[in-house]
């Protein structure tokens, strides 16, 4: 078998394979004998058809049996023959398979990067820290409280998080339509149950106001509304307002301490809110650190793996949409959206992969370890969780990345120069 290998742009190439004509011949009796097998003409008993009649027949099926299986024994071998180790399926083209002579085919593919080191060295890098003080504490039980807590009547005017009792008649052109009008409808104002505009309309009314308001349908509203003008006649019956439970043994039982005791609640919340904490300041060091790896070894990636991570963001993003909106709506989103975040994301996986092969990186079981407990410990039973993450071999897998994503980060600082800088917990843990 003769084998060449030409290098087209970027990372694609193309492998030249010729198969010579006796093995052509070889595989093409193979195939004639595999059709042969399970063969049906009329006139001849399964199996008994003469090649004669099978070579007239099935000429077509008989060669397409041989390529195929001409190419499955030969593509590998030219791999391994030409120390190729191709990150895409191969596109094959024909140029001559003619019996009698030498069975000849191309393979267009792409190759993975190569990379003979990785600059980091003399970067400065900014690492951020920060602290869980009694504010946050506080703050975060008071949120607590107010969730537990129920409405209660108030005299001034409504605003996001009220909840209202309304009466609404809306109409068209001065007509009425279908679901359009309703009496004593409740509902929280700033959780979407309603269509933003209505709520707009609404915010600032007090118990007893009358109002008239404008609202145009989303365009994405029942097909019969969509993109119209109504105007709704609203009277607003009842405002109300969320008021917190006090913050006492009752409040901590409801959130799971046993003892009711307020000190303990108040342990196990600093305790959510530094594992929070650690794993935003964690994150955002990571990306720091890889974007800055990528601006500095800027590598060429594979088309095709590039385009595998676009579609993979894009189906991401769709899923995201239908959680948060509740909606089926598909998003038609540009590809190029994505493209450079996905160009990017690619990079930084083979340049991590060549950092664990230069300082053989490898996960270690005790920081796995250490890592599934930190996971477990804002749950119920930690124990329990801790044994699920260890036991289960997608969750295991995903706690080694992490591992090693941890060893190649302590690696690339130990090589910059890294600055601290203290900044407040609301500035790191920013919730708008």
């Amino acid at each position: 078998m003769q084998t060449s290998v030409e290098i087209l742009a970027g990372l694609k190439r193309r492998l030249k394979i010729i198969v010579p004509s006796e093995v052509f011949s070889v595989q093409h009796e193979k195939s004639i004998r595999k059709i042969a097998s399970k063969a049906k003409v009329d006139g001849f008993r399964k199996g008994k058809v003469p090649e004669k009649v099978l070579l007239t027949r099935f000429a077509h099926e008989i060669l397409e049996e041989t390529i195929n299986n001409l190419i499955n024994s030969s593509l590998y071998e030219a791999y391994q023959k030409e120390n190729i180790v191709p990150v895409s399926q191969p596109v094959i083209d024909i140029i001559q398979a003619k019996l009698g002579e030498p069975f000849e085919y191309t393979a267009e593919f792409e190759i993975a990067p190569i990379i003979d080191q990785v600059n980091f060295a003399d970067v400065a890098i900014e690492k951020i820290v920060a602290t869980v003080g009694a504010e946050q504490i506080d703050a975060s039980i008071q949120n607590m409280a107010q969730q537990f807590g129920g409405f209660e009547p108030k005299e001034g005017p409504c605003v996001s998080g009220d909840r209202v009792t309304i009466d609404f008649a809306g109409s068209i052109d001065g007509q009425p339509f279908d679901g359009g009008q309703a009496e004593n409808y409740a509902f929280i104002l700033g959780q979407g149950q309603m269509i933003p505009e209505f709520e707009a309309g609404i915010l600032g009314m007090k118990a007893g106001d009358e109002k008239t308001i404008d609202v145009t349908f989303p365009e994405n509203y029942h097909a019969d509304l969509a993109n119209k003008l109504a105007q709704f006649k609203i009277t607003m019956h009842k405002v109300e307002e969320k008021v917190a439970i006090p913050v006492d043994e009752a409040l901590a039982k409801r959130v799971g301490i046993a003892s009711g005791d307020v000190n303990q609640l108040k342990e196990e919340v600093k305790k959510a809110l530094v594992l929070e904490l650690n794993k935003k300041l964690r994150e955002d060091l990571h990306a720091k650190v890889f974007d800055k790896l990528v601006e500095l070894n800027q590598i060429e990636v594979p088309e095709n793996l590039v385009q595998e991570e676009i579609h993979y963001l894009m189906e991401d993003m769709q899923k995201r949409f239908e959680t948060m909106t509740g909606q089926k709506q598909k998003l038609e989103l540009p590809q190029e959206m994505f493209s450079e975040q996905a160009k990017k994301r690619i990079q930084t996986s083979y340049l991590i992969a060549k950092l664990v092969e230069l300082h053989d990186l490898k996960p270690d079981t005790a920081e796995i370890r250490k890592l599934a407990e930190e996971m477990a410990a804002s749950y119920e039973n930690p124990a329990q969780v801790r044994d699920h993450f260890l036991n289960d071999k997608k969750y295991y897998r995903n706690l080694e990345n992490m591992v090693i994503e941890n060893a190649v980060v302590s690696v690339l600082l130990s090589q910059a120069a890294v600055t601290t800088v203290e900044k407040p917990y609301a500035e790191v843990i920013d919730r708008s």
